[in-house]
């Protein structure tokens, strides 16, 4: 389950803000991940629960954004697509696309207190 070695690692790093900037708790992370990256929510949420347990984000919220996997065309354009029906060839003119958006890992912000 790599979802706990994400949640720990986004803990680690919120952690190390929180008290860079003297904060006493984390009451919400927000994350963008891409689609691409396999994550599965019910075990990232659980992951955290567990994982928050005697931190500063003991009490946190997790807000999760997941980004859509899109890919693009140099001729055509972009176009969405997902897991279970990825295929990198242009539904238009078959060339090989190329990921644009969906492999993204990233905490956007941190509510401190």
């Amino acid at each position: 389950m790599h979802e706990a070695a994400l949640v720990a690692g986004v803990i680690r790093i919120a952690e190390e803000e929180a008290r860079r900037h003297g904060a006493e708790r984390i009451e919400r992370i927000r994350l963008r991940v891409g689609e691409f990256r396999g994550v599965v929510a019910e075990a990232l949420d659980f992951a955290f629960g567990v994982m928050r347990e005697g931190t500063l984000a003991a009490t946190a919220e997790l807000v999760v954004e997941t980004v859509p996997l899109r890919v693009a065309c140099r001729k055509c354009g972009e176009w969405e697509t997902g897991l279970e029906d990825l295929c990198l060839a242009c539904p238009d003119c078959g060339a090989v696309g190329e990921i644009r958006n969906g492999r993204e890992l990233e905490i956007v912000s941190l509510d401190l207190e």
